[in-house]
């Protein structure tokens, strides 16, 4: 075999791409399958078969198809760009994520603190003879 033609160097990349069997897409452009393979791939698709592969195919781009320009699917730049906006969010959430677990271990770290520091003052007024309100009366009558 020569060379594959342009535009079903094309179509086999699309079905590849789109993980179509070659026999659904022979069944709904009514192209047959003999087109598709050995030295067929030869020659280009007709006028109609193109046009019965786009109105099928709907999301193949026809300036990727005919013309070589451009994204294979229709809108993709659109899908590329809401993508990358996700990918945006999925980052700011990560880093919201990784903040507020930081904030975390810090109160984490803060109750422990005063906990302690609590205690300390219990002991100190222990033994300084300080004793808080609800402590005296339990420590007069003994």
């Amino acid at each position: 075999m020569d060379k594959i033609s342009k535009t079903k160097e094309k179509i086999l990349q699309y079905l590849d791409y789109k993980r179509v069997k070659k026999q659904f897409f022979c069944n709904e452009t009514g192209i047959s399958y003999a087109n598709i393979r050995g030295k067929s791939l030869e020659s280009e698709f007709g006028g109609e078969q193109i046009c019965r592969i786009l109105s099928v195919f709907d999301d193949i781009s026809p300036d990727w198809f005919l013309l070589d320009r451009g994204n294979m699917l229709r809108n993709s730049s659109k899908n590329d760009e809401e993508c990358r906006v996700c990918e945006v969010k999925e980052r700011l959430i990560a880093d919201k994520d990784k903040h507020l677990k930081t904030k975390d271990k810090l109160i984490e770290r803060l109750e422990q603190e005063i906990e302690k520091l609590s205690a300390e003052i219990s002991e100190i007024k222990k033994y300084s003879g300080i004793i808080p309100a609800k402590n005296a009366a339990v420590a007069s009558a003994g």
